[in-house]
């Protein structure tokens, strides 16, 4: 995987794309055809995507990055354990704000899923 990505340019090209795709968003494109919660999954794709192959996002991109998610509120229970990992795999700390943030989205995520897994028909056995 390393021989790839040093010895062609997919890494660059990928990089491109993925600023593009940033730029439109920051320019009110809303990502084209893609509902709310398909840009999401490809916000939170793009940093998962840094994080597997290792690559470490500049500032720029990080700041454009964060002004395409805006909040991290829009991403579900998976995406924000995927985005938080990358930027652990990347050895990069989000900046604080956005990290209370996260931590604010996900409990509220872990909240849903114990909600919507609950059921009035539970039965518990004591033994």
């Amino acid at each position: 995987t390393r021989e790839f990505l040093t010895g062609t340019d997919f890494r660059l090209r990928w990089l491109a794309r993925v600023e593009t795709f940033l730029q439109a968003l920051a320019a009110g494109d809303g990502g084209g055809s893609l509902t709310e919660a398909e840009v999401s999954r490809t916000l939170a794709s793009i940093m998962h995507s840094l994080g597997a192959l290792r690559l470490v996002p500049s500032s720029l991109f990080l700041e454009q990055w964060l002004a395409a998610v805006g909040s991290p509120h829009r991403f579900s229970a998976q995406a924000l354990a995927n985005v938080l990992w990358a930027f652990a795999r990347v050895q990069e700390a989000p900046p604080r704000a956005f990290l209370s943030e996260w931590f604010d989205a996900f409990e509220l995520r872990m909240l849903d899923m114990a909600r919507d897994t609950a059921s009035p028909l539970t039965v518990v056995v004591d033994g």
